[in-house]
């Protein structure tokens, strides 16, 4: 399953808000658990650290979650 899809189901799921952005210079993923956000800000498409720290971030949801 698609990473973005699959985010997209888990924050609809469990009424998160989940936004994705191009803002800056340096992407990032936050998951703020008391106010129930999921930010994605990427404008650096060719970082290829970035698809690690998605994956680590859906982990961390998934077991927030449980």
């Amino acid at each position: 399953m698609n990473k973005f899809n699959e985010l997209v189901q888990l924050c609809g799921i469990n009424d998160i808000k989940f936004r994705i952005t191009k803002e800056g210079e340096t992407n990032s993923v936050e998951y703020n658990k008391e106010e129930k956000k999921f930010l994605i800000n990427i404008p650096n498409d060719k970082d290829k650290e970035f698809d690690n720290l998605l994956d680590k971030k859906i982990l961390e949801l998934k077991e927030a979650l449980k």
